[in-house]
């Protein structure tokens, strides 16, 4: 809702293997990964993403486990940006969706 109150359209998945399914028939301009998610762990389903289906689409992780261990294991995978789930989670968001959009 946030992102389509600030005029982007957005898909919504409920899981890693859902989203790599969608990506698979649609064209995405960014994708929002996060970390934590049923089945398949996000930092495996950007593997896929990056490795197996040769994508590169621009990838921001969310998550409220961003450390200098996590983002250092996600640089190889090719990651344009990162938002840690904090208190104003909202207004990083858009800010990171703005820089990694215009960039």
């Amino acid at each position: 809702m946030l992102l389509e109150e600030s005029g982007h359209s957005a898909d919504v998945s409920d899981s890693a293997s859902d989203a790599i399914k969608m990506v698979k028939m649609n064209v995405y301009d960014l994708i929002l990964m996060d970390l934590n998610m049923p089945g398949l762990r996000g930092e495996a389903a950007i593997r896929v993403l990056r490795w197996n289906l040769r994508l590169e689409t621009p990838i921001i992780v969310l998550s409220g486990e961003i450390t200098t261990d996590t983002l250092t294991s996600l640089q190889p995978l090719g990651i344009s940006g990162f938002v840690a789930k904090t208190e104003d989670f909202d207004i990083k968001l858009l800010r990171e969706v703005d820089r990694v959009l215009n960039a």
